[in-house]
């Protein structure tokens, strides 16, 4: 069966191969969250931080029912007096409902991240953590 306009077959088919190579993605991308989803992500990571009035800015990986994954960067420094010391941290988190779980540092961060993460997430949570900034007890 032959196409009376060849244009708009070829236009078809490169609409299909964009949608295909969009929704068949490697999972690397940070997933787009609302921001009001942002900011409540961000406040219960900074509670769970052992920074003491932490700000937290995180990158969503992704969201499969109630359990989030991603990175998050928190730091003191928008809060920070003049007797206190800069802190900062940045590392993997597992968000489920108001519950974060982050990778222990040291030896335990491996089985941490096998354990709360998919492993097609690894090689993300790997180039995401070339800014890693281990907690000053790890040592």
């Amino acid at each position: 069966m032959k196409s009376k306009n060849p244009g708009l077959t070829v236009s078809m088919l490169l609409l299909g191969l964009a949608a295909c190579l969009t929704g068949c993605g490697d999972g690397a991308e940070p997933q787009a969250i609302s921001d009001q989803e942002r900011d409540r992500l961000a406040q219960i990571v900074a509670q769970a931080s052992w920074i003491e009035d932490a700000v937290c800015n995180v990158e969503v990986f992704r969201q499969e029912g109630e359990i989030t994954y991603g990175w998050a960067e928190c730091s003191n420094l928008p809060s920070i007096d003049n007797d206190q010391f800069e802190q900062a941290h940045s590392a993997p988190f597992r968000a489920e409902g108001d519950t974060v779980q982050v990778p222990e540092d040291g030896a335990q961060y491996s089985e941490d991240l096998e354990r709360l993460f998919p492993a097609d997430l690894h090689s993300t949570i790997e180039q995401y953590s070339g800014v890693y900034s281990p907690t000053p007890d790890s040592n």
